[in-house]
């Protein structure tokens, strides 16, 4: 997952003069906050869609 963030972020970030293993390490460093973030929403969601189905019942 951290790797597949890395490949579509990498160019944006190296375009900005960010060298490629300084990002790959900020993104190991802050994958417990990535992978925290994306629960985050994907309870938010799951949430959304059950309050969406409790009200039309």
């Amino acid at each position: 997952m951290i790797q597949l963030l890395g490949d579509v972020l990498g160019p944006i970030f190296t375009g900005l003069g960010v060298s490629e293993a300084d990002f790959q390490m900020y993104l190991s460093q802050l994958s417990g906050y990535i992978y925290f973030i994306l629960a985050a929403l994907l309870a938010m969601i799951v949430v959304l869609i059950l309050a969406v189905k409790v009200k039309k019942a």
